[in-house]
């Protein structure tokens, strides 16, 4: 289990960010919550911050719950990619102080969120898939399973179809939704645009 935080920080890097980058984070909802992160990300204070909150083996056990087979075989978006999106969903959420049933909802999204892939190019509907794909993977009996996948399909298209989304799903709670989206959205924009393994995306 060491080997496994140590392969995700040593696979971390942070990467230069051009000036329409910073202009473009600016509009980012948990950039007001955490906006030094976005300055300069320091692995090893995650670390920190989710053991001194007793977090780390919670980290591990869901790191070490993922069902590998239905991840995307990918450099890119891949089971690393999912680790660390896990990783920030976490961070994220424990930041917000989020409730131990949100945190778990959010959790089981950000382990799965590219299942639909099938390239590592722009693709606004591998959400959709992966979704659909999480009836499969997750029990039936899995409760959130709606909210699950309403955020899985969401992350991966623009914000203007959040009321869709909404409906399609039946989610009963949107401004509770809404926050958990926007957590794994930004988790996974933190490992896409802000770092890499050791190559340029």
């Amino acid at each position: 289990m060491e080997k496994l935080i140590n392969d995700i920080h040593s696979g971390l890097k942070i990467r230069d960010c051009d000036e329409d980058y910073n202009s473009k984070i600016k509009n980012i909802p948990i950039y007001k919550i955490i906006s030094n992160l976005f300055e300069q990300l320091d692995i090893n204070q995650i670390f920190s911050y989710l053991e001194d909150r007793n977090l780390m083996s919670a980290l591990i056990n869901y790191l070490m719950d993922i069902n590998s087979n239905w991840q995307y075989y990918s450099d890119e978006h891949g089971i690393n990619h999912s680790f660390r999106v896990l990783l920030f969903s976490l961070y994220l959420a424990s930041v917000k102080n989020l409730s131990i049933e949100d945190i778990s909802i959010l959790i089981e999204g950000a382990k799965y969120h590219d299942i639909g892939r099938h390239n590592d190019t722009t693709d606004s509907s591998h959400g959709r898939r992966g979704a659909r794909k999480l009836t499969a993977i997750l029990p039936v009996n899995t409760s959130n399973l709606n909210i699950i996948q309403a955020i899985v399909e969401l992350h991966s298209i623009e914000d203007s179809n959040y009321d869709t989304i909404v409906r399609k799903y039946n989610i009963s709670c949107p401004d509770k939704f809404k926050i958990l989206y926007s957590i794994l959205k930004d988790a996974d924009a933190l490992d896409r645009v802000r770092l890499s393994m050791d190559y340029d995306y």
